[in-house]
């Protein structure tokens, strides 16, 4: 809001004069309910309506010719609806891009290695056929510098692409392109606010539930709204029977997830409290959906209890080597861990307590859940009791754990000093624990 006003309205309204007016101008404008890098990617189209068209109408391209081809090439092959055609161009463009890129990484680091054992000068040529001897160069202890080989497609071109590949004609079956979105995906290039209106969204609306996973597991700016969408938009088909409510048809990437399997991913991603409450109470409508999710809540809770961790997401250690997971939201399987499924059901019972209170069928299950829990709360208090007794063991049984083992690892001779510090390790209070080698 911005209020332009005369000096002269210190005066008293009586004192002004004929004509002097006041004017208010309102800028429309919209704000997250959070404040991140996230929301603002993405989002430059949003105030276009208040900037100056430029004279040509368009903005100019930074495209180069090569990527302008592929993108002519995409266009007729999209048009025609020739999916296949559409990935050839494609991937066999990334392909020799790739190679090309490799090859040229290759030569640099060869004439790193030339310049520095003394062959050739600085900038002098390299010859073609000069070969460089590793063992030399292992034995002057020369290391090439780290030189980028990725290939970088630039924002302006995946934007266009993912223009192509989400155009309207794509919801069509045998229209929609799996692979080069799995592609971007795979290398980290895109995420939610790369597509507008959501890239979750237009891949539930094409039935892409590969890419779905893909995202649910190695992104990081899905809005809790979408989540608590993709999760009511799950148990409607469930409802009508159309998907299975099984987790082994998770494996299957043709068949939409279970509503199980998206409540698993729902709970281990990382959300904020007040605008999950928020996406809870707007989506969360049905009170029979607020059972359901109730109900599996309590089963995970008491199968990572017992033992079982219950439900699974998947082998992170298959299916993303190479890849950086946050751990702290999964187990080693890549299951919820017991805190984020407490911390989501405690979400959810802020945000329809009221609704919960009053529906009758969900009495039963608040008990349950209260009965389990309340014994848990006890167990956990008496062990904490034991955290700093039994610390000094833990971390000598970490300290332990760290020293290499096998023929390869010979152990070094260790200082009276270190020995002594080491058989004082284990010794705490009244406990003392004796090794005895034989």
């Amino acid at each position: 809001m911005l209020i332009v006003a005369p000096d002269l309205t210190i005066n008293r309204p009586n004192q002004l004069p004929a004509g002097a007016k006041s004017n208010i101008l309102l800028i429309p404008h919209t704000f997250p309910q959070k404040s991140s890098l996230a929301n603002a990617i993405g989002k430059a189209d949003a105030g276009k309506a208040w900037l100056n068209p430029s004279k040509s109408g368009c903005v100019p391209s930074t495209l180069d010719e090569q990527r302008e081809g592929i993108l002519r090439g995409l266009t007729e092959s999209f048009q025609k609806d020739n999916i296949e055609a559409a990935d050839t161009i494609f991937f066999d463009w990334i392909n020799e891009q790739t190679a090309a890129i490799k090859a040229a990484v290759k030569a640099e680091a060869k004439r790193y290695l030339a310049v520095a054992l003394g062959k050739i000068p600085e900038d002098g040529e390299m010859p073609e056929d000069m070969e460089i001897d590793k063992e030399e160069v292992k034995r002057k202890g020369i290391v090439v510098k780290h030189i980028p080989n990725t290939l970088n497609l630039g924002h302006q071109f995946i934007t266009s692409v993912l223009e192509l590949v989400f155009r309207q004609e794509s919801l069509q079956p045998g229209c929609y392109s799996p692979k080069i979105v799995a592609y971007l995906l795979e290398r980290r290039l895109i995420t939610d606010s790369s597509v507008r209106g959501g890239l979750l969204k237009a891949l539930e609306d094409r039935g892409d539930w590969h890419a779905i996973t893909h995202m649910l597991r190695d992104t990081v700016d899905i809005s809790e709204d979408a989540l608590m969408s993709l999760l009511v938009n799950s148990l409607r088909r469930t409802q009508r029977g159309d998907a299975m409510e099984v987790d082994e048809s998770s494996k299957d990437p043709t068949k939409p997830l279970p509503c199980t399997a998206i409540l698993g991913y729902v709970i281990s991603y990382p959300t904020t409290a007040p605008t999950m409450r928020l996406a809870i109470r707007k989506h969360l409508t049905d009170m029979d959906d607020v059972l359901f999710i109730l109900n599996h809540l309590k089963n995970m809770m008491q199968k990572s209890v017992q033992g079982n961790e219950g439900l699974s997401l998947g082998d992170l250690e298959k299916e993303f080597k190479g890849h950086e997971v946050d751990r702290r939201r999964l187990t080693k399987h890549g299951r919820p861990k017991l805190e984020m499924i407490i911390s989501f059901l405690s979400t959810m019972l802020d945000a329809k307590l009221l609704d919960i209170t009053q529906y009758q069928p969900t009495h039963d299950l608040l008990r349950e859940i209260h009965e389990f829990t309340l014994p848990q709360i006890t167990w956990l208090t008496t062990l904490e009791k034991l955290r700093g007794p039994l610390e000094p063991f833990v971390t000598a049984d970490k300290k332990g754990s760290k020293q290499p083992h096998g023929d390869n690892f010979a152990p070094k001779q260790q200082k009276w000093r270190e020995k002594k510090v080491d058989s004082h390790a284990l010794t705490v209070g009244l406990y003392q624990l004796e090794e005895f080698t034989i």
